[in-house]
Parts: structure tokens; sequence; C-alpha cells
């Protein structure tokens, strides 16, 4: 799994993607990330997205690769493709840096993860109201690559929770929250924030050339294919 991507940056390539694969693109010049979950049956991606000027507007939502990519409206940049590996080892945890992203839990199988997202692209209510910090794009994918239900199981649960209520909204929230914990645990703050704040200061800028670097080659290999 490692192989498939750049150990500095996390790109990898778009022939190399999986079925069910947690990716990411940055925007904004590295201020932020967006995340979505890869379904090779289309070629495309579900994500969480909605109105960058109405946060509560926003819904699960499957897209085309190209799209998710060059989500950026300002810079119009299609930002490489990048690789979120789960079951990584603790060293490996602790020494991510800024632009990658890894997590120490084990994720279920492919295609229930893009079972899983497919369903809540039915039922976007069912995700709750978006939060910029801790309920938002990563907490989503996070939670279809550890969810241990399939659809039909989710389905049934989500209407007994709604059957009961505000008090079955809370349970449902509470289910949801408990799926995911471990996984934003181990995939968040495995540094201390100091050690954290070092290894972006002194490896970021080595982030930046790289994906220099691989755009050029990119964009190099399309001229040529273009020829």
């Amino acid at each position: 799994m490692a192989s498939r991507r750049c150990i500095v940056n996390h790109i990898v390539r778009e022939e190399d993607l999986l079925h069910g694969d947690h990716i990411y693109v940055h925007r904004l010049g590295y201020s932020y990330s967006h995340h979505g979950i890869y379904n090779a049956h289309t070629g495309n991606v579900i994500h969480l997205a909605g109105s960058k000027m109405d946060k509560k507007a926003t819904k699960i939502c499957e897209t085309s690769l190209d799209a998710f990519a060059a989500g950026n409206l300002i810079e119009q940049i299609k930002d490489p493709i990048r690789l979120v590996l789960y079951d990584v080892s603790k060293v490996e945890a602790w020494l991510k840096i800024g632009g990658g992203c890894v997590c120490e839990t084990k994720c279920v199988d492919p295609n229930k993860t893009v079972e899983t997202a497919l369903w809540f692209t039915r039922h976007h209510e069912a995700f709750g109201m978006y939060h910029l910090w801790s309920w938002n794009c990563e907490v989503f994918c996070r939670l279809c690559k550890v969810n241990p239900c399939t659809a039909d199981e989710l389905e049934a649960l989500y209407h007994e929770f709604r059957a009961n209520g505000n008090d079955g909204e809370r349970e449902w929230r509470q289910f949801l929250d408990t799926t995911v914990d471990e996984a934003m645990r181990s995939g968040r703050q495995t540094q201390k924030p100091l050690g954290k704040f070092a290894a972006n200061a002194v490896l970021s800028p080595v982030v930046k050339v790289s994906d220099w670097i691989v755009r050029g080659a990119l964009e190099i290999r399309q001229l040529c294919a273009d020829l």
C-alpha cells in the first residue's frame, strides 16, 4: 500500500487509485485539505460538499475526480491527489508531517467503505450539521473507512433512532461519534503540539518543493502525450 504514494507528500497517481481509497487535495495554498472516498466503479469521488458561502447547505454528493481535484475556485488549479493511509505503525503516525494524513486504525473492506459513503448520499441529513473543526469532510471519510455496519444495517439503525424523536437523534449522533472517535483520535494529534509545530516548520517547505517537482513532471508527461 505504501508504495502507491510518495512518502513525503502522499501524492498518488490517478491510475493507482483503488476502490474505497480515502483521498484528499490541498486548497488555497495548503491552508486546508478537502477529503473524499474514491469509487472505482464510477471513477468518481464521494465527499461532503456545498456552498462556500453557506456551510449549513453542505451535503454528501458524488462528483468526478477532476471536479474534486479542481475545486479551488480562486486559483483554478487541479491539485495532485493524495492518499490517506490506514493501519500504519505508531512511528509513521508520529512522524507524519504537514500535508500528510495517516491513521493507526484498521479500516473495513473497501466495498463496505463505498457502500457507507453511497448510503450517506441518499441520506445526507443523517451525517448532521457541518462543523469546520469537529464534523467535516475528513470526519466523513474516516467514518466510512471504519464503520462496521452494512448499508442495510445503517438504514435500520437510522430509522429506529429517528422513530424515537429528539432522543433518537441524539442517540444516532452518539453512535456516529463513537464509531469515528477511535479513527479520529489516532489520525489526529499523534504528536505533541511542539513537536508537530517543529516538524511542520522544517518539513513543509520540503513538501512544497516536492509538489512543484511532481507537478512539473506531470505537466511534461502530459505535453509529451499531446505531441
